[in-house]
């Protein structure tokens, strides 16, 4: 005891002024190896323990390249492994280093408290998103039945219309009315297009009237190497309005640049 009695008060002094300390301390623990009293330290000795303190993480220096100042501290040369480890666990715990097997048994109990909560919250957060889901889901099964009965009721509104119930010869005089003039180009957003797109009953008014036919607007491409489907258009258009116009005489208005010419 009483060769270990320096050895231990220069652990406990240092481990003390390391808790006192902002720096890092490495304690190197030797045993002699083959009974030989040289005084170099590091001759004939063998690495017992490894103590490290570190109460300074964010400034912590490489311990293999000495930036962290260490101690060399030998035990008597008859003593143990495990009886000198015990002796430095004694005095760690003593001076509040070594966690204790009651706060080990705390911190295990807290840590599996909390980890049960966390699972219990992650399956309440499932839950209520596999909720949050379906109701989306309703939802839109909701919004789209709600487009499907607006179109119904638009339907529904149409049908009594104080225009539907105009005679068609009525309805047939004001539709010629819309006709565009012989210099303003027809398109599907002027007539007789555009009545065509309004309901089932203007369209059947409009295609059996010959005379909303009866006069087609064309715009034949100067440069002589357009693409066909320009061509391919103008045919369709003149068969299409000559069909409908029927026995009713057909005006044709040629545009080509910005000359226009007519043929009856």
């Amino acid at each position: 005891m009483p060769l270990q009695k320096p050895v231990v008060e220069a652990y406990a002094a240092h481990m003390a002024a390391a808790l006192d300390s902002d720096e890092s301390i490495h304690l190197h623990i030797w045993k002699r190896d083959g009974g030989t009293h040289n005084p170099d330290l590091t001759v004939d000795k063998i690495k017992w323990l490894d103590d490290i303190h570190d109460v300074a993480p964010e400034r912590r220096g490489d311990f293999f390249r000495g930036n962290v100042p260490y101690f060399n501290i030998e035990p008597p040369s008859t003593m143990s492994h495990n009886a000198w480890h015990n002796i430095l666990s004694s005095i760690r715990t003593g001076i509040g280093l070594l966690v204790t097997p009651d706060e080990y048994a705390t911190r295990d109990n807290i840590q599996n408290t909390l980890r049960e909560e966390i699972r219990a919250l992650h399956e309440e957060c499932g839950s209520k998103l596999a909720k949050v889901k379906a109701l989306c889901g309703e939802i839109v099964v909701l919004e789209e039945t709600i487009a499907d009965r607006e179109r119904k009721l638009g339907i529904v509104s149409s049908v009594t219309a104080p225009i539907r119930r105009l005679p068609l010869e009525l309805l047939t005089r004001i539709f010629r009315f819309t006709l565009p003039s012989g210099s303003i180009k027809p398109t599907i957003y002027k007539s007789p297009l555009a009545l065509c797109g309004v309901s089932k009953l203007w369209w059947d008014t409009v295609v059996n009237d010959p005379q909303m036919w009866s006069q087609i607007w064309c715009h034949f491409p100067t440069c002589e190497s357009a693409p066909s489907e320009e061509y391919d258009k103008i045919l369709q258009r003149l068969e299409c309005f000559s069909r409908r116009s029927g026995t009713t005489p057909l005006t044709i208005d040629i545009f080509e640049n910005s000359s226009i010419t007519s043929e009856n």
